[in-house]
């Protein structure tokens, strides 16, 4: 298993307006949750993101979100199951973007940005997503994290094992995982 050197300072990037602009393009606007988010990631433990045991957290997304209303339903007065994974799709999108665009996931994603941003619906799927719920979060302001935890490339298809959480203010928070496959996102994939 790769340990983290003390010495390695994770890197920072800031998300750009107009990237998350772009990334939250196909939600309608009332949808639009994720409202900040910046990329934290630690460049020397990268290669071993596709190790059969890499360190956890070396490729992380955070946001801030607000939902004033449901987009599906009468106000529960708390963050629900329907919004946790509207809000780690948003921040899922964020963090693939920006893995793109500066090629941090190279060669397991070899995507452009521009044809991420065509395949961002058709081609990334969530094949497995589990949350559990520990106190609940107050969805009018709160901030979330995902984690891509593992990276594999199997036949046509890149598969990352995420973790995610999301908290408040206050006590609230809740944390899952999920595995997502993005289709035809490596051209040096096995056949």
């Amino acid at each position: 298993m790769y340990m983290l050197d003390e010495a390695s300072q994770p890197r920072r990037i800031e998300g750009a307006q107009g990237l998350l602009d772009e990334v939250l393009k196909p939600y309608k606007p009332e949808c639009r949750y994720l409202k900040s988010a910046f990329l934290e990631y630690t460049e020397d433990a990268l290669p071993h993101l596709m190790s059969d045991n890499p360190p956890r957290g070396i490729l992380t997304a955070r946001g801030r979100f607000s939902i004033p209303e449901s987009c599906y339903i009468a106000s529960t007065g708390h963050f629900n199951a329907v919004e946790y994974n509207i809000c780690y799709n948003q921040l899922s999108y964020y963090l693939l973007a920006e893995c793109v665009q500066h090629r941090l996931l190279a060669p397991a994603v070899d995507w452009t940005y521009s044809e991420y941003l065509h395949k961002q619906l058709p081609d990334c799927l969530i094949v497995e997503f589990s949350s559990a719920f520990r106190k609940p979060i107050d969805s009018l302001d709160f901030e979330g994290r995902v984690s891509f935890d593992s990276v594999k490339v199997k036949s046509k298809a890149t598969f990352i094992q995420t973790s995610c959480g999301f908290k408040d203010g206050q006590e609230g928070r809740s944390e899952g995982t999920a595995l997502l496959a993005l289709l035809h996102a490596s051209k040096a994939a096995p056949h």
